[in-house]
């Protein structure tokens, strides 16, 4: 058993990067437009080489967040994932959020008031 444990331990690497090499070229063959012309994928359904995204309104997300409701009554209400309103909604509070360079410069001596 040891002996197919270091033959797989020796594959993987192997595997990982003929995987990584043929989606790196499927990718430059799409962007080159290739792709359903020359270059054909195993389906045969010409897919993008990437996962779509989904398209929904950000802001609206903000305003049922702001109106009170919970963030899986967000996912339900719009369809969508509960991670991925967490996502929009920890996006958003952090572009809005104050910079940390507005705390005053000595915290220290703040603190040393009472001593």
């Amino acid at each position: 058993m040891r002996i197919l444990g270091t033959a797989a331990e020796f594959e993987r690497p192997l595997i990982v990067e003929r995987s990584r090499a043929g989606r790196l070229r499927y990718l430059s063959d799409w962007e080159a437009g290739l792709v359903g012309k020359t270059v054909h994928n195993w389906s045969g359904k010409h897919h993008p080489p990437h996962r779509p995204k989904r398209l929904f309104d950000r802001e609206q997300v903000m305003q049922l967040r702001r109106e009170g409701l919970g963030i899986r009554a967000i996912a339900m209400q719009l369809r969508l994932g509960v991670g991925t309103v967490v996502r929009t909604l920890a996006a958003r509070s952090r572009s809005t959020r104050p910079e940390k360079d507005a705390r005053p410069a000595d915290d220290a001596a703040v603190g040393s008031v009472g001593n």
